[in-house]
């Protein structure tokens, strides 16, 4: 009776650890929850290489503000940038490279007096831009603004390009060395080349 009995709590505990393990992925696949890891120091001090967070996917009917932090794909390559401005907003600066008439330094409104005034003595700084963000577009900055590829380099961002929206964001951090990427690994993605 005792190899029978213990034969009879192996297989249920199996059968629970089975139940577990199917319900775990069940939630995983119902919940639009993903996790992701930051690679590179574009979204510091916010996020920092190797930090972890939680995504949840973003629907036709998803309202996307300003100051939201979001994973978009440009080209093929997975990003976490922070919404600067969304459809119908303007948004004020200076453009010298790049993109034509997208700004390379964003400007505050306040400001824009005090910017213009400065391009008009010190040309080689540029010129004062505004762009209005198109219908169906949003402007992403990365937090770092100087290390980071967004918005000013490839202009506004089509919805359809973001993937989710952090909810949690700064979990743990899976190792501290600091990266020159720009970009995010998202769990189930197939591994791409990355900056």
């Amino acid at each position: 009776m005792g190899a029978t009995g213990s034969a009879i709590r192996a297989r249920r505990g199996r059968r629970r650890a089975l139940l577990v393990v199917l319900g775990v992925i069940l939630v995983v696949w119902v919940i639009p929850i993903r996790p992701g890891v930051v690679l590179g120091e574009s979204m510091s001090p916010t996020f920092h290489n190797g930090q972890v967070f939680l995504m949840s996917r973003v629907g036709d009917g998803t309202r996307l503000d300003h100051g939201d932090v979001v994973v978009l794909n440009i080209g093929g390559e997975l990003y976490l940038k922070r919404i600067e401005a969304t459809e119908g907003q303007t948004i004020w600066g200076l453009d010298s490279t790049d993109v034509e008439g997208v700004p390379d330094i964003i400007v505050s409104p306040v400001d824009v007096e005090e910017m213009r005034h400065l391009s008009q003595e010190r040309p080689g700084v540029g010129r004062v831009v505004d762009l209005t963000i198109p219908p169906g577009h949003v402007f992403v900055v990365g937090d770092s603004e100087p290390s980071s590829y967004d918005s000013r380099h490839f202009g506004p961002v089509p919805v359809e390009a973001i993937r989710g929206r952090v909810v949690v964001g700064r979990l743990f951090r899976l190792w501290g060395a600091e990266g020159s990427g720009q970009s995010v690994v998202m769990a189930g993605e197939k591994r791409r080349r990355w900056h």
